[in-house]
């Protein structure tokens, strides 16, 4: 390891010694852009280490230019004795360019001026013919984000100056900001005064508090724009030495009220988090905390390293203002929710008139929701393990059974222990018989009591425990509210809320709800009651009655003798679908679906850098909620380099919808977080030099006494397929293809003559294989692209249901024996069932860093397959 003490002691040395002279690249003064180069030993790995001929190590630095841009940079001569200037020339990409111009500043100093280029290139320094000097130039397109500024306290701010301060820091990533002040935002639940809950360190999630005002900022600026950054300004957080939180990979944070100094630093802090994934200098061993000039260090200094360059770069155009955690509207879901007021005659009570606003519908699930009616105190839940409640009864009963079984055996040891030889054996024998006859009894009495408890549930009628409660409240309680029972509901249903006074009724009805209205004295619209349910959508005046493939609510408007004056159909979401009852036309379109994989619980720079939490602390995401969306949920495509952009730039379809195919490790080969962890921890990583593998053996542990095993490395990687994990993901993914069936005909239309076409990576496999057996028959399948699938061989393709059908992954077979490191160890590749050899493709050879145990499987290094040539395996065709 070479700090930069030791580079300017080998500098010394190669002066006096009078050896080859280097050259040693630094920053201009007057350059435009960001220049970085090694100096702390805890970043070492970052840096490229080049053996400079006849001089020793050297670490390549950094220089970032914008695309097309000039700038300069200085190259400083090391051991200048005898040096003749006719000698040296800078050369791109080992050739010589024309009109690259560098003047001689003094003895030592050459300024180099770096030409327009369009790409990243190296800068090397050629003495003779020997390089003597090189320097990694990233070339960076500018990218320009909004960010808007709501402040909650009354504060004065100068965008100008804000925004000269923001582009000065993000110009080495040529990232810029466009600044916008949005009014003081006065709301009776966030005065200016109020302070923010402490929020996570682990800055992976919002407060309830945060999410609260986040949810009513936009409901009262429903138009406001969504691809923007936002950073609500507030009077502080509880915790004093809290400044600002923005969890990484989002586009909303929260900045405390600070001087100008302060709140610059701070504001940049929070975007390069949000934008950037940038973390604290520290994390993951890096320098001691106020040991660096970096940006995110302690010492308020603004300094960006060249791979928080290519972070601020991979961020930018991703926008998501939810976390991991919570639910997110979408319009899908076997459950519909609808919440209302009703008066004492059951009329809804309505503003003017006004029946969608009164008609709250604020989200569908895939169950029910669940509760309990229990007046015994003995028999309320106290907490749930896995699916089943636990209450006092439980406890009670199995305190009084161990307690008998310790009685009987104390018993029995009294009574056995003047007895000698084979008797005590039949001591022991009848302890063990009474231990389990004790274990039986508490399985016994568990289950008994869980079916007692399965009586309180409330299936339709008073929910005591939101008495009292306003529509907020009810509605978080609902939202949060989870059936342990019953995880999905294949049937489609509606869930109402009703307030009558201050109690509130839940009702579980059919698809389709149908509503009466009616004129008040005068003459408008006013008296709205709900009148019957279905499973079908009838609108008689339309002379239209079909099976209902999702969620309605139908509006009969009678007149004064009980006939139809006219009818309207919406959807849950308040769209009115009426005219589109019967189209003219049902036009073809192509359906793009993406299904994502395992989702960790952190993101950074790289895929093993996401599962570096996992590792140290396992924690884990909970499994889908087999919902729908229209955009990125879980921002599992889009920070890396817009992959699901240019995926649907590629095939241009009609719609584009996200599945999320996240479980548990559990399911997949690796059986466990623990194996996962322990595998990732020992295998080894990518040899350094591709031309020599060291790894095709590894330590496989041992013992004290008979020393440490070798085992071939490959054999290490999981191979028992895990059926079971599969099928489970593959069944919730049934629940999926029916949510989107929902969806690709709501309108109504039809899917029959739709085309699908399904980007999968990783668990995402299983799961599509899942949707698939719902929506076969019921829409054309186009083409299926399957990346690094885990466990593949479980599943299988049906060749002559598709147009094309490619699988991309690591080349397992051939690597295994001579190089293993180079294997994909998060999903060890296999065949997926049904497929040809002919149709498997796999990382280039020429992508040498984007192999291994991580990167193998990282979706954001797979954007390789839309540069596979027209006449090569693999191929996407521009549509």
């Amino acid at each position: 390891m070479l700090s930069v003490t030791g580079q300017n002691q080998i500098i010394s040395t190669y002066r006096e010694a009078g050896q080859l002279p280097f050259i040693e690249f630094r920053s201009n003064p007057k350059q435009s852009y960001g220049f970085d180069s090694f100096r702390y030993p805890e970043w070492e790995d970052k840096y490229d280490l080049w053996n400079l001929p006849l001089s020793g190590n050297y670490y390549i630095p950094y220089k970032s230019v914008g695309f097309r841009a000039k700038d300069l940079v200085d190259a400083i001569l090391v051991n200048p004795v005898d040096f003749n200037p006719g000698k040296l020339s800078f050369r791109i990409n080992d050739t010589l360019k024309t009109g690259l111009k560098y003047v001689f500043r003094n003895d030592s100093t050459i300024t180099v001026q770096l030409p327009e280029q369009e790409e990243s290139y190296v800068l090397k320094a050629y003495y003779d013919s020997t390089i003597i000097g090189r320097l990694r130039v990233n070339v960076y397109p500018k990218e320009t984000e909004k960010l808007i500024l709501i402040p909650l306290v009354p504060r004065t701010f100068s965008k100008d100056s804000v925004q000269i301060y923001l582009n000065t820091v993000f110009k080495p990533a040529n990232l810029s900001f466009e600044v916008e002040i949005g009014p003081c935002f006065i709301h009776s639940d966030f005065d200016s005064t109020i302070l923010f809950d402490n929020p996570p360190q682990g800055f992976d999630h919002y407060t309830h508090q945060m999410r609260s005002l986040r949810d009513t900022w936009f409901d009262l600026n429903p138009t406001a724009e969504k691809k923007a950054n936002y950073i609500f300004v507030i009077s502080g957080f509880v915790d004093p030495h809290i400044k600002s939180f923005m969890p990484r990979n989002k586009a909303m944070g929260f900045l405390k009220d600070e001087a100008d100094s302060v709140f610059y630093l701070q504001l940049a802090k929070s975007l390069g988090r949000g934008i950037g994934f940038l973390q604290e200098s520290w994390a993951d061993q890096g320098p001691t905390a106020g040991s660096t000039n970096n940006l995110m260090d302690t010492l308020g200094r603004i300094h960006l390293t060249h791979f928080q360059w290519d972070q601020l770069r991979h961020g930018t155009g991703s926008y998501s203002f939810f976390d991991a955690d919570e639910d997110v509207r979408t319009n899908n879901g076997r459950v519909a929710y609808y919440f209302w007021e009703e008066d004492e005659n059951g009329y809804i009570r309505t503003e003017e008139g006004n029946l969608l606003s009164a008609i709250k519908r604020p989200f569908k699930k895939n169950y029910l929701s669940y509760h309990l009616d229990i007046q015994d105190l003995l028999f309320k839940p106290l907490f749930s393990i896995g699916q089943y409640f636990v209450c006092w009864w439980h406890i009670i009963a199995s305190v009084c059974i161990l307690l008998l079984v310790w009685i009987g055996n104390r018993q029995l040891r009294s009574r056995f222990e003047k007895k000698e030889g084979k008797v005590r054996i039949w001591e022991l024998l009848l302890k063990r018989g009474v231990s389990l006859v004790g274990l039986t009894l508490i399985v016994f009495v568990f289950f008994f009591i869980n079916a007692e408890l399965d009586k309180y549930e409330v299936t339709s009628g008073y929910l005591e425990e939101l008495k009292g409660t306003e529509y907020p409240q009810a509605y978080r309680y609902i939202l949060y509210n989870k059936n342990l029972k019953r995880a999905n509901e294949e049937e489609m249903s509606s869930e109402i809320l009703l307030k009558r006074g201050e109690s509130w009724f839940m009702k579980r009805r059919k698809k389709v709800l149908y509503f009466e209205a009616h004129k008040d004295s005068t003459g408008k619209w006013n008296k709205y009651k709900l009148k019957s349910e279905n499973d079908s959508l009838i609108v008689v005046t339309f002379q239209y009655k079909e099976p209902a493939s999702s969620h309605y609510f139908v509006v009969n408007y009678m007149d004064e003798n009980g006939y139809y004056d006219h009818q309207k159909v919406f959807n849950h979401t308040g769209f009115n679908i009426t005219d589109r009852l019967i189209p003219d036309e049902d036009p073809a379109k192509r359906i793009l679906v993406f299904v994502n994989g395992y989702r960790p619980t952190s993101i950074g720079r790289t895929f093993e850098e996401n599962f570096a939490d996992i590792r140290k602390n396992g924690l884990e995401f909970p499994d889908s909620r087999n919902l729908i969306y229209n955009f990125d949920r879980y921002d599992y495509w889009r920070p890396w380099q817009e992959f699901d952009l240019v995926m649907q730039k590629r095939i241009n379809p009609s719609e584009t919808f996200y599945a999320d195919g996240h479980f548990s490790v559990a399911t997949s080969n690796h059986r466990s977080l623990l194996n996962f962890t322990s595998l990732a921890n020992k295998y080894p990583k990518r040899c350094s030099n591709p031309e020599h593998h060291i790894c095709q053996y590894t330590d496989a542990g041992g013992s004290r006494w008979f020393g440490s095993t070798k085992r071939e490395t490959a054999t290490l990687l999981p191979d028992n397929a895990n059926k079971s994990g599969f099928n489970k993901r593959k069944e919730n993914g049934k629940i999926a293809g029916l949510n989107l069936l929902q969806l690709l005909n709501e309108v109504p239309n039809k899917s029959f003559n739709d085309t699908l076409f399904i980007v999968a990576h990783s668990m995402g496999f299983a799961y599509t294989l899942g949707m698939l057996e719902e929506l076969r028959g019921k829409i054309n399948f186009g083409e299926f692209y399957i990346i690094a699938p885990e466990n593949a061989e479980s599943g299988k393709v049906y060749l002559e249901e598709w147009q094309k059908v490619w699988q991309y992954g690591c080349n397992h077979e051939r690597w295994k024996s001579s190089a293993p490191c180079m294997l994909d160890g998060v999903a060890p590749q296999t065949k997926v069932d049904g497929l040809h050899d002919t149709q498997r493709v796999y990382i280039p050879d020429t992508l040498y860093k984007r192999h291994g145990f991580f990167n193998s499987h990282f979706i954001g290094y797979y954007t390789w397959i839309l540069d596979i040539p027209e006449d090569q395996p693999g191929y996407m065709k521009q549509r």
